[in-house]
């Protein structure tokens, strides 16, 4: 399923947090983290980047927008 507990979390939200928390409730499940290129290319200026790798599998796209 997807997850959307980041759309209703207040602001500031981490990604490194919603990673770890998914991980405990889902240990045995892989996890697929889906963003824009645009979001990709700026991932190493994301707090805790490197962790977030070890618990998600990274996807990115080309945005439609994004020409």
């Amino acid at each position: 399923g997807i997850d959307e507990r980041e759309i209703v979390q207040t602001p500031p939200i981490y990604t490194i947090d919603t990673v770890q928390t998914l991980s405990k409730l889902y240990p045995d499940d892989k996890k697929i983290f889906i963003l824009g290129q645009d979001s990709l290319a700026n991932f190493h200026k994301w707090k805790n980047h490197q962790d977030i790798l070890h618990h998600v599998n990274l996807w990115a796209f080309t945005r439609p927008d994004s020409g």
